[in-house]
Protein backbone atom coordinates (compact mmCIF):
# COMPACT_ATOMS: atom_id res chain seq x y z
CA UNK A 1 0.00 0.00 0.00
CA UNK A 2 1.26 3.47 -0.86
CA UNK A 3 0.54 6.25 1.62
CA UNK A 4 0.99 10.00 1.91
CA UNK A 5 3.16 10.86 4.93
CA UNK A 6 2.42 13.98 6.99
CA UNK A 7 3.00 15.50 10.42
CA UNK A 8 0.28 15.99 13.03
CA UNK A 9 1.78 17.52 16.13
CA UNK A 10 4.85 15.47 16.98
CA UNK A 11 3.49 12.35 15.29
CA UNK A 12 4.21 11.04 11.83
CA UNK A 13 0.98 9.97 10.13
CA UNK A 14 -0.03 8.34 6.87
CA UNK A 15 -3.13 8.13 4.74
CA UNK A 16 -3.64 5.68 1.86
CA UNK A 17 -3.20 7.29 -1.55
CA UNK A 18 -6.41 5.68 -2.79
CA UNK A 19 -8.52 8.39 -1.16
CA UNK A 20 -6.16 11.37 -1.68
CA UNK A 21 -7.35 13.59 -4.50
CA UNK A 22 -4.66 16.25 -4.15
CA UNK A 23 -2.59 18.30 -1.73
CA UNK A 24 -3.15 22.06 -1.76
CA UNK A 25 -1.92 25.12 0.12
CA UNK A 26 -3.88 25.71 3.32
CA UNK A 27 -5.78 28.88 2.54
CA UNK A 28 -7.83 30.64 5.17
CA UNK A 29 -11.12 28.94 5.81
CA UNK A 30 -14.60 30.36 6.33
CA UNK A 31 -16.83 29.74 9.35
CA UNK A 32 -16.52 27.36 12.34
CA UNK A 33 -13.17 28.80 13.41
CA UNK A 34 -13.58 27.78 17.06
CA UNK A 35 -15.22 24.37 16.69
CA UNK A 36 -12.36 21.85 16.55
CA UNK A 37 -11.80 19.48 14.93
CA UNK A 38 -13.63 21.36 12.16
CA UNK A 39 -11.86 24.55 11.17
CA UNK A 40 -14.20 25.88 8.50
CA UNK A 41 -14.86 25.42 4.81
CA UNK A 42 -12.80 25.95 1.69
CA UNK A 43 -13.65 26.18 -1.98
CA UNK A 44 -12.45 23.26 -4.07
CA UNK A 45 -13.37 23.42 -7.74
CA UNK A 46 -16.52 25.39 -6.97
CA UNK A 47 -17.53 22.99 -4.20
CA UNK A 48 -17.62 24.13 -0.58
CA UNK A 49 -15.92 21.37 1.44
CA UNK A 50 -15.34 21.07 5.19
CA UNK A 51 -11.85 21.42 6.60
CA UNK A 52 -11.00 18.96 9.36
CA UNK A 53 -7.99 19.68 11.59
CA UNK A 54 -6.22 16.31 11.57
CA UNK A 55 -3.57 17.78 13.86
CA UNK A 56 -6.23 18.40 16.54
CA UNK A 57 -7.68 14.91 16.11
CA UNK A 58 -4.26 13.26 16.58
CA UNK A 59 -2.55 15.55 19.11
CA UNK A 60 -5.31 17.63 20.77
CA UNK A 61 -3.65 20.84 19.50
CA UNK A 62 -4.88 22.98 16.59
CA UNK A 63 -2.65 23.00 13.52
CA UNK A 64 -0.30 25.93 13.32
CA UNK A 65 -0.11 28.08 10.20
CA UNK A 66 3.38 27.17 9.02
CA UNK A 67 4.97 27.53 5.60
CA UNK A 68 4.39 23.83 4.94
CA UNK A 69 0.82 23.62 6.29
CA UNK A 70 -1.38 21.99 3.66
CA UNK A 71 -4.88 20.73 2.95
CA UNK A 72 -5.02 17.07 1.99
CA UNK A 73 -8.14 16.85 -0.19
CA UNK A 74 -9.71 13.42 0.27
CA UNK A 75 -12.62 11.72 -1.44
CA UNK A 76 -14.55 9.18 0.62
CA UNK A 77 -17.91 7.47 1.01
CA UNK A 78 -19.93 8.16 4.15
CA UNK A 79 -23.31 6.50 4.44
CA UNK A 80 -23.11 5.45 0.79
CA UNK A 81 -22.65 9.04 -0.38
CA UNK A 82 -19.40 10.23 -1.95
CA UNK A 83 -18.05 13.36 -0.31
CA UNK A 84 -14.87 15.40 -0.12
CA UNK A 85 -13.11 17.01 2.80
CA UNK A 86 -9.85 18.81 3.40
CA UNK A 87 -7.59 17.52 6.17
CA UNK A 88 -5.47 20.30 7.67
CA UNK A 89 -1.90 19.00 8.21
CA UNK A 90 1.18 20.90 9.37
CA UNK A 91 3.52 19.36 6.84
CA UNK A 92 3.69 16.78 4.07
CA UNK A 93 6.89 14.79 3.83
CA UNK A 94 6.25 12.49 0.88
CA UNK A 95 4.92 9.10 -0.18
CA UNK A 96 6.04 5.70 1.11
CA UNK A 97 5.15 2.11 0.45
CA UNK A 98 3.99 -0.17 3.25
CA UNK A 99 3.87 -3.73 1.86
CA UNK A 100 1.81 -5.08 4.76
CA UNK A 101 -0.72 -2.24 4.76
CA UNK A 102 -2.09 -0.70 7.94
CA UNK A 103 -3.25 -2.51 11.04
CA UNK A 104 -6.42 -1.40 12.85
CA UNK A 105 -7.84 -2.89 16.06
CA UNK A 106 -11.33 -3.04 14.51
CA UNK A 107 -13.23 -2.04 11.38
CA UNK A 108 -14.61 1.02 13.19
CA UNK A 109 -11.24 2.49 14.25
CA UNK A 110 -10.13 5.69 12.53
CA UNK A 111 -6.52 5.29 13.68
CA UNK A 112 -4.17 2.36 13.34
CA UNK A 113 -0.50 1.80 12.61
CA UNK A 114 1.83 1.25 9.71
CA UNK A 115 4.83 -0.73 10.85
CA UNK A 116 8.12 -0.09 9.10
CA UNK A 117 10.92 -1.92 10.88
CA UNK A 118 11.27 -0.23 14.26
CA UNK A 119 9.21 2.77 13.15
CA UNK A 120 5.49 3.03 13.91
CA UNK A 121 3.43 5.55 11.93
CA UNK A 122 -0.16 6.55 12.73
CA UNK A 123 -2.47 5.30 9.98
CA UNK A 124 -5.59 7.38 9.33
CA UNK A 125 -8.88 6.29 7.73
CA UNK A 126 -10.54 9.62 6.88
CA UNK A 127 -14.00 8.18 6.14
CA UNK A 128 -14.27 6.83 9.69
CA UNK A 129 -12.60 9.82 11.34
CA UNK A 130 -14.77 12.31 9.47
CA UNK A 131 -17.94 10.25 9.92
CA UNK A 132 -17.42 10.02 13.70
CA UNK A 133 -16.66 13.73 14.00
CA UNK A 134 -19.81 14.67 12.04
CA UNK A 135 -21.95 12.47 14.24
CA UNK A 136 -20.49 13.81 17.49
Amino acid sequence: MHALIFKAGEKTCAIGLGCVECVAPAFDTQGLQDEPPFSGFRDFGGEKIPVFDINFAVSGRKARRLFGTRHIIVKMKIGGKETRAALLAEGISGVREFPGGAKFASDSDAFGTFENGSESIVAVRPEILFGKARNG
